[in-house]
């Protein structure tokens, strides 16, 4: 298994920041307008819908990730998106115990307390979801409350 690469837990040589909060890995940000009754915040992760050219909804439980909003118009419904590419690493607010190794799902529309990291949550699953988890707790930036999921 993987350990958490040295840049996302401090060394800034190799990293970015992606709605906020540090990541590493390669990554490409693109155009993309938001599904009829969804209205996109900094920190959703969201999947490609296929139901319309570049349209992206929130995602929920097993759907495959495809980035996350890293700005919004001012229209609330054209946005950037950071695309995840492979061995791309990222920290994210969870809603239970997460288990390393373990593949992550997510809540839709689920927001952590302001004094965490503003992302959509995700929850570990031992067969089904995207991403493994690679750092959990006190070996994240943010510690306990987190885990690092690596792409």
């Amino acid at each position: 298994m993987a350990a958490a690469d040295p840049a996302l837990l401090g060394d800034p040589r190799e990293s970015v920041t992606l709605a906020g909060v540090l990541a590493t890995g390669d990554h490409a940000i693109v155009p993309k307008v938001a599904a009829s009754a969804y209205t996109p915040k900094v920190g959703d992760v969201v999947k490609l819908t296929f139901a319309a050219a570049e349209e992206i909804n929130i995602i929920s439980g097993n759907d495959a990730a495809y980035g996350i909003v890293e700005v919004v118009g001012p229209d609330n419904a054209t946005c950037s998106v950071a695309v995840f590419s492979i061995g791309m690493q990222i920290e994210y607010p969870t809603s239970a115990t997460a288990t390393l190794g373990q593949h992550v799902k997510f809540n839709t529309n689920t927001r952590p307390a302001a004094t965490s990291v503003q992302r959509t949550v995700m929850t570990s699953d031992a067969s089904n979801g995207n991403g493994t988890i690679v750092a959990v707790g006190a070996d994240c930036p943010h510690g306990v409350g987190h885990a690092v999921v690596e792409y």
